[in-house]
């Protein structure tokens, strides 16, 4: 498993996944939700920029198939 430290929080995950919802707008809003081992999701950031969420999925992703213990977002 893999613990995020995000800002001033930190969760141990599971997995992660892009969702796309949107706001009142109309607008779309990427998100990215992360599980927990306790089998709760958790949405981790949202942005109206797509690349900023799939940069941090491929990033999550990177460092799962690399066997890392921690990532730490920006």
């Amino acid at each position: 498993m893999l613990w995020i430290v995000n800002k001033d929080t930190s969760h141990q995950i599971m997995s992660c996944n892009v969702h796309r919802d949107k706001d009142d707008k109309g607008e779309n809003i990427f998100q990215i939700w992360i599980t927990r081992p306790n089998g709760k999701n958790l949405k981790l950031q949202e942005s109206k920029n797509e690349n900023t969420i799939v940069t941090i999925k491929e990033a999550i992703d990177y460092a799962i198939e690399k066997n890392e213990k921690v990532l730490r977002l920006a």
